[in-house]
């Protein structure tokens, strides 16, 4: 089964791996998807949520999406749900790492197993080398290179995925914000400082160093490559076999029309 939070990512899944039943999240999963779904049930409502899943026959969990705080009528807690939420709320102010590692427990321990994007939808994975038509050149990979370096430094801290990087400078790099606001500040930083740093640069992500895929895999889409446009780079690396490419075709597609290097690392 798929417990579907926000964004685009879950409806990309559903459709590349159709036999999944969505479990949807009142007021946070998409209203596209939410549509399509098996049942939709408060955060809160974990019991519900349950019963319903293994009624259904679902064994194993596929949890994707953004949580985002839902309003007061929509959020409503029964017995489980209080319980879960009780063993989150610890880690609701350490880093993505330990809520979802908490989560991952919570999970398998109500019999559930939990599994990745790679598992049941394989074709989103990146692969190694170039992806895209567009070759890298040398200077370009020794920017990836060094922003290989920095993101995972970056994220042994449990502070963020990506990092962009022109010349060997490093331009942003992602903490709570997200991949979208840093690319959104770095093109806000060159508009203003048109001499600050060389032409182009990259946008590497990269998983954390022993970062538990099954819950937060690092994802590139179109979305991300507009704005790697707009913050004037010329190639996007994303780490190979842990990375995903979501849609595929079109996040290729639109980094080839945008003139954009896109390479498995």
């Amino acid at each position: 089964g798929l417990i579907a939070a926000g964004g685009a990512l879950p409806s990309i899944v559903a459709a590349e791996a159709p036999h999944l039943l969505v479990s949807a999240i009142a007021g946070i999963t998409e209203p596209s998807l939410a549509a399509l779904a098996a049942h939709s049930f408060s955060l809160g409502e974990w019991d519900a949520r349950k019963s319903a899943l293994r009624a259904a026959g679902v064994r194993d969990l596929v949890v994707l999406g953004y949580l985002r705080r839902p309003s007061s009528s929509q959020l409503t807690f029964d017995a489980g749900g209080a319980q879960i939420f009780s063993r989150l709320a610890p880690k609701m102010m350490a880093g993505d790492d330990q809520i979802l590692t908490a989560l991952i427990e919570a999970l398998e321990d109500e019999g559930f197993g939990v599994r990745s994007v790679a598992d049941v939808a394989p074709n989103l994975v990146a692969r190694a080398g170039q992806i895209g038509a567009i070759p890298a050149s040398p200077p370009v990979m020794d920017d990836l290179q060094r922003g290989m370096a920095v993101a995972r430094a970056l994220g042994a801290f449990d502070v963020g995925q990506a990092c962009i990087v022109s010349g060997g400078l490093v331009l942003g790099l992602e903490a709570q914000e997200g991949t979208d606001a840093v690319l959104s500040r770095v093109a806000k930083w060159r508009s203003e400082h048109p001499d600050g740093s060389r032409p182009g640069g990259v946008l590497v992500k990269m998983a954390r160093p022993g970062q538990d895929l099954r819950l937060d895999m690092p994802v590139i889409g179109p979305q991300t490559v507009r704005g790697a446009q707009g913050a004037g780079l010329t190639a996007i690396g994303l780490e190979a076999g842990k990375g995903l490419l979501a849609p595929p075709n079109d996040t290729r597609a639109l980094a080839d029309s945008c003139g954009l290097a896109l390479l498995g690392l």
